[in-house]
Formats: C-alpha cells, structure tokens, sequence
C-alpha cells in the first residue's frame, strides 16, 4: 500500500463576474449609498405593501407562504411592483410546491425550470419579468439569489496556500489490507485513490458505468427520493438540468423499486466488507437503512452532520466530482458557524451550504474525482458539494468496522437511545420476538422469518406509544455473540465501562441508567393503574450503578 503526497494549491482569482437579479432587486446594504440615503426606497416600499409594510420582508414571506394556493398568490403579486418581486421569489413558490396535498408524491407531469413556472404551467417564453430597479432593496430577496449563482471551485480554490500535512486527508491504493485498516486506519479519513502507479490493475475497483440518460432509461418511471418529495426520475432529470434553486434537490434514495437492482452492480471495497451491524440483518431483521444511490446537480449536497448511530461511511464517486469538508470529532467545537447542545442532539447551522461558504468559514476542501471513495470514520463532521456540472452520481454505506471504532458504536447505542435513528419499532419487536422464542424454545423453535406466519407473537405493547430504541442494544450484543464477531464483544464492553466510569467522574449521568429506570417507572406506573403491586423487580438499579464506578 502506497500513500500519496497532498498535492498544494496554488491561489488563484475568480474572474466571474456577479450576475444581476433579474428583477433589479439589491441587496438592501444598497440603499445606503443611494442619493437619498434610501429614502425614496422606503417610501415605494410603504405604497407597494400598503398595510403589509409593518411586517419585515423575512416575515412577509412567511405570511404568503401560508397562502398555500398557487392562484391567491399570483393574483396578490400582481397588486404592486413589491408584491410582485414577493410574489417572483421562487423559495416562496417551493414551499408553496411542498405543501400542497399530492404534489410532493405525485410530482409534476414536467419541471418548466422553476417552482413558480411549473406550478402556472407557463413556459419560461411566456414568463417575462418586470423590472424593479432601483426600487427593491431586501437581503431576504437577493440571499437566495446570490446563493444560486455560486461557483464553489472558484470560493473553495481561494484558500491560497497548502494546509499543513497533518490535516490534510491522505490518499491511499486500493490495495490496502483489511488489517491495515482495522489496526492502523478505522479511525482516521482517507481517500482510496484510482492512481494505477500506486496499485495494481487487479485491484482497482469496478464501478458500474452509471449516468443520468442510462438510470433514466431504466427507471425513469420509477419514484425515487428527493429530500421533501418523491418524484419519479425522468421528472427529477428535468429538474437536475434546468433549476435555480439556492440549494438544489438532492437524490438520496434508499428504498425506491430501483435500489435493490442498482446496488447488486457493484462490491463493496474489501476493506469496508467486514460489518459488524449486518448482524442486525439477519431475519427478522431491524437494521435500519444504511445504503444509499445519491444523485445531484452542481451545488446540490449535504450540509454539516454526522452519520447516524455512531456509524462510518464509505462513498464512492461513481460520476461527476465532489468537494468535501471533515472537522473531527471531540474538538474544541463544532464547525465553523454550526452550534449544538452539550449532547449534540440539537444543531442549528447555515440555511445552505452556499450561505456557510460564502460567510468565509471555510477554510480547506479536498476534491474527489470519479473512481475514488472517501472514508469517514464515526463522529467526524461532514459537508459534501457536488461540483460538477454534469452528472453527480454517487453510492454510499454506513457500517461498522472492526477495531476501533466498534466500542464508540456499541457505547453510543447504549448511552445515547435517543439519538439513534432509523430504527422501527415494529422490526425491533419482532426481532424481541424471535429472540425470546428462540430461548425458550430452542430445541422445537420455528425459523426466526416464519414466526409471524405461524400466529406467534409475544407483548411488547403496539400501542403503548414508548419507544423501542433502548431495547437496541441488547439485541445487538445478542446478535453479536451468535456471530463470527462473537470472541471481539467483551473486549468491547470492557472499553465502553471505560467510557461510562470517565463520564460519571466527570459528573454526568449516563443515558442508559435513566432510560432503564424511566422504561421500569413506565412499566411501574402502568401497573398501578390496574392494581399497585409492590414487586418492583428493578433493585439492582442501584448496585449496577455502583458496579460502573467502581469497576
């Protein structure tokens, strides 16, 4: 296995010069260098909105948001030239889209190159705008539209000099050893590199030779998932083609007609085949989804998270050319203009990624071409932007690998049960079910996939409303010791009661303890609305509590 050197970047100038909006509308920073210091600005204002000019431009578009109808809203446009450029705001017109029964799973029969003009059915020949110049100053306006207009491989290549080596992410050969990267690299992000001077042609990965004309040849009538709608994909090509969204709709689908067939056309890098969660895919299974088909436009991409349950992810560019962004994990803080709570289970960050880049946080991105896949160990921070002009077409898995990274996954799954996502009650309660029997019964026990045919079920309360996600860790330890993983679990736990008794020293209270006793004062409560019983059945709380300090 070879390692290649981080190439430097040189500094280079933009000569893109900033289009107008094109309505005339400025942003509202403008109407202070206007002859009259903005004066006659606020007076076409006032006369333009009427009794609408008490409410602030980004509450205003709030209001007629709530309009919901496409024909109340255009006829509003059409009584003042600021109602109008309200009225043109084409955010405005997606919201509008989205919340109209049936339009966002049924989709439009054509995409006409806007929210607005596919909503009016009119063609963007008939769509003429009236000029608003020199009357319109408003962020609210113009943000969108300065956002749309970005080119990220000009901002992104402004960062001058090289960052220093040490964070920098390294490329390696794809033919790195399964120990290599359990031992040395589970927890570090890399990109496993085409380069065929630094690996051999048997190797190197086979991609399928995906594009949007051969997916939409095959499944162009197929529904896939876009963010907030589920649009069949000869409708989202239109729209991959000809929009102006400030952040385009993103294709990431895990459940279409289509992924089943699309993800039997490649294998997994053989470094990332060892998965310790594909245990929870055995029948009945609960894992939750964890591939995905991504699909995207240039500016289209995720905003700044982390995968889901203290999972990794590998991600593979099929098509096209991506720009990412990792911050690790356990910092001194989140990225750059994103906040979260002590826990992380609040964030708030930038409305998009353009807004995040253009307000100068950024500060090193790596590209990754066609061929290369990026790996992302647990708890790291991502942004991914599609950069490319053509086809962004991408697959992704989240799975956890052996060594480091399967005691972080383990602990999260136990401390933090309300932060685990993708997990469905109904699956956990079956697999509970299979579990059960096939202690009780495991001479006589039926196949754990024809329990429910056979008219077996246990209680675990369908409609008790309680969520099912601390039963999750049981099940994966269960899971776990019946699996070739079975000889790596205690090992783990010991490192987890590590976690737990540094946390307790430092004052804070473990997840799991008051998920136990919330779940057994439930069960408690329950009870005594039946009758009050005194057989609590839970006093070990206490000693397990005492056991995690002392260990």
């Amino acid at each position: 296995m070879s390692i290649e050197e981080p190439k430097s970047k040189k500094r280079k100038t933009s000569s893109r010069l900033s289009k107008a909006h094109p309505l005339g509308v400025k942003p509202s920073g403008n109407a202070l260098v206007a002859a009259d210091g903005g004066r006659a600005a606020k007076e076409l204002r006032a006369k333009g909105l009427g009794n609408l000019n008490v409410f602030s431009d980004e509450i205003l578009i709030t209001i007629l948001a709530d309009l919901g109808n496409p024909t109340d809203l255009l006829n509003l446009s059409h009584s003042s030239r600021f109602l109008y450029a309200f009225g043109f705001f084409d955010e405005l017109w997606k919201t509008v889209f989205v919340s109209m029964k049936g339009t966002s799973t049924r989709g439009p029969d054509r995409w006409l190159g806007t929210w607005r003009r596919t909503l009016l059915n009119i063609s963007e020949d008939e769509d003429k705008p009236i000029s608003c110049h020199g009357m319109i100053y408003s962020d609210a306006l113009y943000r969108s539209f300065q956002c749309s207009q970005i080119n990220f491989a000009d901002h992104l290549d402004l960062s001058g000099t090289a960052a220093p080596p040490e964070t920098q992410i390294p490329r390696v050969s794809y033919d790195m050893s399964s120990d290599d990267f359990k031992n040395h690299w589970s927890d570090k992000p890399f990109i496993l590199s085409t380069d065929k001077h630094n690996c051999s042609e048997d190797k190197l990965p086979r991609w399928p030779s995906w594009t949007s004309d051969n997916i939409n040849e095959r499944f162009g009538d197929v529904v896939f998932r876009q963010e907030c709608v589920d649009w069949r994909y000869s409708t989202y090509k239109q729209y991959m083609e000809h929009n102006s969204d400030e952040s385009p709709l993103y294709l990431f689908d895990c459940g279409s007609q289509a992924i089943k067939t699309l993800t039997s056309e490649y294998t997994v890098p053989a470094i990332f085949q060892q998965d310790l969660f594909s245990v929870c895919s055995t029948a009945p299974s609960f894992r939750p989804d964890h591939r995905w088909i991504i699909i995207g436009s240039e500016r289209s991409g995720s905003t700044f998270h982390k995968d889901p349950n203290a999972t990794c992810a590998w991600n593979a560019v099929i098509q096209g050319e991506k720009y990412w962004m990792l911050f690790p994990p356990n910092g001194i803080a989140s990225p750059p203009g994103v906040h979260t709570d002590d826990n992380e289970s609040e964030v708030t960050a930038p409305c998009s990624i353009a807004e995040w880049v253009l307000g100068g946080f950024y500060r090193e991105a790596i590209e990754m071409a066609k061929d290369e896949t990026m790996y992302v160990p647990a708890g790291w921070w991502h942004l991914v932007i599609n950069s490319n002009q053509g086809d962004n077409i991408a697959i992704t898995q989240n799975f956890i690998p052996e060594g480091k990274q399967f005691a972080h996954a383990l602990d999260f799954i136990k401390n933090k049960p309300d932060q685990i996502s993708g997990f469905k009650d109904q699956r956990i309660k079956d697999a509970l079910t299979a579990q059960e029997l096939m202690s009780n019964y495991s001479k006589t026990r039926p196949e754990p996939q024809n329990i429910h045919n056979q008219g077996i079920e246990l209680e675990y309360g369908d409609d008790d409303g309680l969520c099912m996600n601390d039963k999750v860790f049981d099940l994966f330890i269960n899971r776990l010791r019946d699996s070739a993983y079975k000889d790596q679990v205690d090992s783990a736990l010991e490192i987890v009661a590590k976690f737990e008794r540094e946390r307790v020293l430092k004052g804070q209270k473990l997840a799991a303890l008051e998920h136990e006793k919330s779940s057994k004062w439930e069960e408690l409560t329950n009870e005594s609305e039946a009758g009050f019983s005194f057989g609590f059945g839970f006093a070990v709380d206490e000693e397990a509590e005492n056991n995690i300090c002392i260990n």
